[in-house]
C-alpha cells in the first residue's frame, strides 16, 4: 500500500488484470466479514458450558493457535495461568471474553525508503487486522456461544508526548477505523479505545534526559525513531525520545491497567512478549503493522499479505493499484490510500 499523503515514490501501475484479482480478493474478505458478523450480537440466554474448565482449555488452544499467535507455547508459560483465570471468569459468568489488543498510536510509519511523513488513514492494513479479528470471532463462538468482545487500543497520548503527533490527526484515524468496523457490521463486538478519550494525556513538561531511562540504541533504532517522529533527528535527540517512549508507555500502562482489570480482560500485543499473548495483525504477520503497510505478494496465483517497510521495500518489485475504496466501495469513507502489489 502506498502511504496516504506526503511525498511518495512514483511506482509503476499494476495491470488491470492484477488489480482486478486483488479487488476480488479484498471484496471477498469484506463479504465474508459481513456474513460472520451478521448474527446476534448478544450472548445466547441460558446456562454456561457444563465443564467450564474444558471450555477454557478449548479457548486457550484457539488463542494459542498459529493462525492468531506466533509465540511458542513454552515462552508463554508465565502468561497462561492469568489467561485461564480470566477465561474461566467469563465462562462462568456466561459473557463474552474481553480481549484488548495494543495496536498503535493512531498512525503508521511510511513504508517508503527516504519518506518520513507518517500515514494517518486506515487502509488494507487495518482491514486485514479486522479479518484476523473476524476469524477469531468465528473460532471463539464455535467453541463458546457468547464469543468475545475485541478492543483495539490506540495509545495516541504516547504518540503526542513522544513524537509530537497531533491528537486531532490520531483521533481522525480512530474515527475512520471505527467507520471501517461499522462497515463490516462488527461495531457491537469490536471497539476502538483511544488514550486521549480515556482521560488527559498530560500537558506537564516532559522529563529531561537525565531523568529518563537510558535506552541502548543502534543505527536501526535511530532510523525507526525518525520514521515515527516524521522527520530527521540527531543521535542525541533519538536517544532522548527512546527514553521518553519508555517513560510515556509506563504512564499509559498505569492508566490502562484499571480499565483492563475492571473488564477482566486478556491483553495481547502484536509482537512477542513473555507476559502477554501475541496476536498476528494480519494473516502470517509477526511484526508491528504500524512499521509500514500491508501489500500483496502474488505466489502461484495466490495473494499473500506481506508488510512493506522502508527496509523491506527494496526486496520486492512494488506496483501501485487503485485506492482501496475503489476496490471495496463501502470502505471509501474509512480509507482511500492506494494499494500495492508485490513481486519477488
Amino acid at each position: 500500500m502506498a502511504a496516504q499523503g506526503g511525498a511518495q515514490p512514483r511506482l509503476p501501475q499494476a495491470s488491470e488484470e492484477r488489480q482486478a484479482h486483488v479487488s476480488a480478493w479484498l471484496s471477498g474478505r469484506v463479504d465474508d466479514m459481513r456474513r460472520a458478523w451478521a448474527g446476534p450480537s448478544d450472548p445466547t440466554p441460558g446456562d454456561g458450558p457444563a465443564d467450564a474448565g474444558a471450555c477454557a482449555e478449548v479457548l486457550t488452544r484457539v488463542l494459542l493457535s498459529r493462525t492468531f499467535n506466533h509465540q511458542a507455547r513454552g515462552r508463554l508459560a508465565g502468561a497462561l495461568p492469568s489467561l485461564r483465570e480470566r477465561l474461566l471468569e467469563s465462562i462462568t459468568g456466561h459473557r463474552p471474553v474481553p480481549l484488548f489488543l495494543l495496536y498503535n498510536g493512531g498512525y503508521r510509519a511510511s513504508p517508503f525508503p527516504g519518506v518520513l511523513e507518517p500515514t494517518f488513514v486506515p487502509d488494507q492494513t487495518e482491514l486485514l487486522l479486522l479479518w484476523q479479528v473476524t476469524l477469531l470471532h468465528q473460532a471463539m463462538t464455535a467453541a463458546y456461544a457468547p464469543g468475545m468482545e475485541f478492543v483495539v487500543v490506540l495509545n495516541n497520548g504516547v504518540a503526542r508526548r513522544v513524537n509530537d503527533i497531533p491528537i486531532a490527526a490520531t483521533e481522525a484515524y480512530a474515527a475512520r477505523f471505527r467507520s471501517m468496523i461499522h462497515a463490516i457490521g462488527a461495531a457491537a463486538r469490536v471497539r476502538v479505545l483511544v488514550q486521549s478519550e480515556v482521560g488527559p494525556t498530560g500537558d506537564a513538561p516532559c522529563p529531561g534526559a537525565a531523568d529518563l531511562p537510558q535506552v541502548p540504541q543502534t543505527e536501526k533504532d535511530h532510523r525507526i525513531i525518525e520514521r515515527f517522529l516524521g522527520r530527521p533527528c540527531s543521535a542525541e535527540e533519538a536517544r532522548y525520545r527512546g527514553g521518553l517512549y519508555r517513560w510515556a508507555e509506563d504512564g499509559w500502562a498505569r492508566q490502562l491497567a484499571p480499565i483492563v482489570d475492571a473488564r477482566r480482560a486478556v491483553v495481547m500485543r502484536q509482537v512477542a512478549h513473555a507476559g502477554l499473548l501475541s496476536f498476528r495483525p494480519f494473516p502470517g504477520g509477526a511484526i508491528r503493522s504500524q512499521n509500514g503497510c500491508v501489500g500483496f505478494l502474488e505466489v502461484e496465483g495466490r495473494w499473500i499479505p506481506r508488510l512493506l517497510t522502508s527496509e523491506t521495500f527494496g526486496v520486492y518489485h512494488v506496483e501501485a493499484a487503485r485506492p482501496l475504496g475503489d476496490f471495496v466501495p463501502s470502505m471509501a469513507g474509512a480509507c482511500h490510500a492506494e494499494a500495492a502489489l508485490q513481486g519477488s
